[in-house]
């Protein structure tokens, strides 16, 4: 090992050095002290195989940094390694920017270059079987009448199928429709494998084939987890086997693991059962059952399990959800600060209902497992059934995991549903699964949703407990521009279920100081505590927007946390943005992220309102950004059954859930929300913070020192402060630069 680190650092000092081989391939490259050091700290996990948090600012030059390091490593040791990143655009950049440069590195190292490919999930690519079996009944009028007006696009996809190169969604010239690509894309649960006629053509095949020849992989979070959780069920994964991962914008790790590796139990996932069956939605049914007689009857026992499977669901709905809850008084409160409609709370198991599906569940079951022996293993209706019979289990295991609270206190339980509409019925005696410490009483009425809304929840929150296995086999490196809060990575090593780790925190390079100006209301209405509380925050942020635009200009980006909020500013936006020509384009559970971002950079006078997914992973620079408002501390929601089961894990013996828990995570969301200002060191731009809070409380402070350096002024300040990015500006806004701290 220690020939094989001392080779590395020479090729260190080969590739950053003054004048060295990254000078030669990138103009204007200038070595920078952290980016060296980020490589060294990443070779080292990579050798030892010790876990390793990283944080590196923008302008570090981080993704270049481990993309080498990530190269040598896997061509040197022998390896594989897999790069996860949260969002598409930064897997584009690595491979359409960052590679290439990498890649010419080796080579100058005389070196071979590793093998670097995507891993995407199966629903990416189309199922040649399936899409012709989709068409023909079209394309010879054997089709239903709402088959006819997919004439023409099935022409064309026949037609352009066979000459894809890898047989993705988006290499198809024309667009197609979501209804028509959930029939005809790869299905996991539909793959004939060997049997397929398509096989030796079969795209998804083609990539497996691709990865596992691959050395360096790149893919997704959802992907990484999701293959994990399947290896873990003993299904075969997509990602080849590999001994390193890092994880790039690792900070949005903890908020999804508890998904992957959670249980859940809705009617759909029954319903859909049924209409696997029923509609012959997949190619085993067929060959399991080609006599409609029998057919028929595995319908009828899956019709009995639905039935029974719905009497379960609906007697745990009715007593979940009393008539105080609904008026507000109970635990069923607003989710979400009342947006999108959503409700969720939180159930302390065990639960104790009659379980009315058990006894069909095993008469379909027996039935089905008859069924199979009277194939040969590798015979598509044998793996059809056996897949069937996995998902039927799942089902059955993950509703009994639920009822009995099997995961104890390192789970959490809860409900959630959507919509407003309630039903009323009566309510009996004891007709509640809440905790007795939620003191809600049971009324002579109850007032419950559609169970079709509803879904249940088990989900982990000990990473340690569900990763802690694979890190001891693939030894991960997690690497973001914000993990750290005062200098500790010590809640992102809890929540990842780390007990040793190399800690490594950045400073940006020198030379990208001073390239912000920040601005905060110390004056001003808070914003409201509850969804009941009186919002004068709101007319608030509405009318600093129209004072602020004039010093502004151009384009900002103005963050919320609430698509309610969003709608109000915009509506109130509206009769002055269109007296000043001024563009308002705001986020809405509907809209395109993409879509937005797109009409934003051809804007030249804008306003983007965004949500959640607009505080990271969109890359604006130079003029294509010259603000971003901050309208609310991003605390996460309190309501949030997850969010509050976290925050009391984690407070520890203290029991300062706040301050152990909800500080550090608006803090991390902050800094990602600036994060989208300055993408370059020539950027330059201007932060303002219009909720008072962040100077009038003390944890304020904590806040504010967390932030990314840069300058303080008022809003007199701004007009001072561009025109010394032009070079016409005399030096003034150091007089600003004291920090309200």
């Amino acid at each position: 090992m220690d020939e094989l680190r001392a080779k590395l650092e020479r090729y260190a000092e080969a590739l950053f050095a003054e004048g060295g081989i990254l000078s030669q391939i990138l103009p204007g490259y200038r070595p920078r002290h952290v980016q060296r050091e980020l490589y060294r700290v990443l070779v080292e996990s990579f050798l030892t195989g010790r876990p390793l948090l990283a944080e590196a600012a923008t302008g570090t030059g981080k993704t270049l940094a481990y993309l080498l390091a990530a190269s040598l490593y896997a061509v040197l040791a022998e390896d594989t390694v897999v790069v996860a990143t949260h969002t598409l655009p930064l897997q584009e950049q690595i491979v359409d920017r960052e590679w290439p440069v990498a890649r010419e590195a080796l080579r100058r190292l005389g070196l071979p270059v590793p093998r670097l490919e995507i891993a995407r999930g199966r629903g990416n690519y189309v199922c040649l079987r399936r899409l012709f079996a989709w068409a023909e009944p079209i394309l010879t009028g054997h089709a239903r009448s709402s088959g006819v007006p997919y004439v023409p696009l099935a022409v064309e996809l026949v037609g352009q199928a066979l000459e894809l190169e890898e047989g993705l969604r988006d290499e198809f010239p024309l667009k197609i429709p979501a209804e028509v690509w959930e029939e005809i894309r790869a299905d996991p649960d539909d793959c004939l494998h060997h049997a397929s006629p398509y096989y030796g053509r079969c795209y998804v095949q083609r990539a497996r084939r691709r990865l596992a020849e691959a050395e360096v992989v790149v893919t997704n979070h959802a992907l990484y987890l999701t293959d994990v959780a399947r290896s873990r069920a003993g299904e075969a994964g997509v990602l080849p086997p590999h001994g390193r991962v890092l994880f790039d914008e690792a900070h949005r790790l903890a908020d999804v693991f508890p998904a992957f590796f959670g249980r859940e139990i809705t009617l759909g996932r029954a319903y859909a059962l049924y209409d696997e069956v029923r509609r012959r939605r997949r190619a085993w049914v067929n060959h399991a059952f080609p006599n409609e007689g029998e057919r028929a009857h595995f319908l009828y026992l899956l019709e009995n399990f639905l039935v029974g499977f719905r009497k379960t669901f609906e007697e745990i709905v009715r007593r979940v959800f009393p008539a105080a809850a609904v008026e507000g008084n109970g635990p069923l409160s607003l989710f979400g600060d009342g947006e999108g409609m959503e409700r969720a709370g939180r159930l302390a198991p065990p639960f104790d209902v009659s379980r009315h599906e058990r006894g069909a569940y095993e008469v379909l079951r027996n039935f089905l497992t008859r069924k199979r022996e009277e194939f040969d293993a590798s015979d598509p209706g044998a793996v059809g059934i056996r897949g069937f019979l996995r998902r039927l289990d799942a089902l059955e295991q993950d509703l009994s995991f639920f009822l009995a609270g099997e995961g104890g206190d390192a789970w959490v339980y809860g409900w959630s549903f959507s919509g407003l509409e309630v039903r009323r019925g009566e309510a009996t005696k004891g007709d509640t699964l809440l905790p007795a410490s939620s003191g809600a009483e049971v009324q002579s009425r109850t007032a419950f949703p559609p169970p079709e809304n509803v879904a249940f929840f088990a989900r982990p929150l000990d990473a340690g407990e569900v990763l802690g296995d694979h890190w001891e086999k693939v030894a991960p490196v997690f690497l973001s521009a914000t993990l750290a809060v005062a200098g500790e990575v010590d809640l992102f090593a809890r929540e990842m279920g780390l007990r040793t780790y190399t800690k490594f925190l950045s400073e940006p390079p020198p030379g990208t100081f001073g390239r912000i100006l920040y601005v905060g209301m110390r004056e001003g209405p808070f914003p409201p505590a509850g969804t009941r509380a009186l919002d004068h925050h709101t007319p608030f942020v509405t009318e600093k927007l129209k004072e602020l635009y004039p010093y502004l200009g151009g384009k900002v980006l103005v963050l919320f946390t609430n698509f309610r909020v969003i709608e109000e500013v915009a509506a109130s936006l509206s009769p002055w943005a269109e007296a000043e020509g001024v563009e308002v384009l705001a986020h809405t559970p509907a809209s395109s992220r993409e879509e937005l971002l797109e009409r934003f950079r051809q804007a030249q006078r804008a306003l983007l309102l965004g949500n959640d997914t607009f505080w990271e992973g969109i890359d604006l620079r130079g003029e294509s950004l010259r603000a971003v408002v901050i309208t609310k501390i991003p605390f996460p929601n309190p309501r949030d059954p997850l969010v509050a089961a976290l925050a009391a894990r984690h407070s520890g013996d203290v029991g300062d859930e706040f301050r152990a828990y909800m500080l550090p995570k608006a803090i991390v969301k902050l800094r990602q929300g600036l994060g989208r200002l300055i993408r370059h060191e020539s950027d330059r731009g201007v932060v303002v913070f219009l909720d008072p809070r962040l100077f009038r409380r003390s944890y304020g402070r904590l806040i504010l020192s967390s932030l990314p350096r840069g300058l303080w002024g008022e809003i007199g300040d701004i007009p001072i402060f561009f025109a010394e990015a032009s070079g016409e500006g005399e030096g003034k806004t150091g007089d600003a630069a004291s920090s309200p701290l």
